[in-house]
């Protein structure tokens, strides 16, 4: 089973935990990560690339549970695949 864990990259420590999480369950997850030399255009087509080779795709909303344009686009493109979405909510008293 292939994950792809999704987010706002200013969540990324989280993300990573949630990812990592996962693949001590046994899958296969790559996860979202901030690269300050890409642009915004250049994040979302790295992620729709890691969407179309996954099977499941997390969504971390921001502690707020808000979601980032980015991550927005990122679950469109990856409901319009057909990718089952599972929406992650932390407890915050973790």
């Amino acid at each position: 089973m292939k994950i792809f864990v999704i987010g706002s990259p200013t969540n990324v420590h989280l993300i990573k935990r949630i990812a990592e999480k996962y693949g001590v369950a046994g899958s296969d997850v790559d996860y979202v990560k901030p690269e300050s030399s890409y642009t915004f255009t250049q994040c979302v087509q790295q992620a729709f690339d890691k969407i179309m080779k996954s099977d499941i795709v997390v969504v971390i909303p921001k502690h707020d549970g808000s979601l980032k344009r980015g991550t927005i686009y990122e679950m469109i493109f990856a409901e319009e695949m057909g990718k089952q979405l599972d929406l992650f909510i932390e407890d915050v008293e973790e």
